[in-house]
């Protein structure tokens, strides 16, 4: 997935992979099949949104009893 601008902190437009899978912070569509590529668009509002939120490749957050690490921002 390709896009035109990158980020290093997660924020609105942020693509977000973890080791959970990849989530691209806009508006809460679900999941999404993009280039033969599969990922969550999530709103910054939901849940796993908030606990994304202002994070930076490396984070680590916990999500549903989950730790789900950040491998990268873009």
């Amino acid at each position: 997935m390709v896009l035109d601008r990158t980020h290093e902190r997660v924020a609105f437009g942020s693509l977000v992979v973890t080791n959970a899978g990849t989530y691209f912070i806009a508006i809460g569509l679900g999941k999404l099949d993009v280039a033969d590529q599969m990922c969550y668009a999530v709103s910054l509002a939901s849940p796993i949104g908030q606990a994304l939120k202002d994070q930076q490749a490396g984070a680590e957050v916990l999500f549903n009893g989950r730790k789900l690490k950040v491998l990268e921002v873009r």
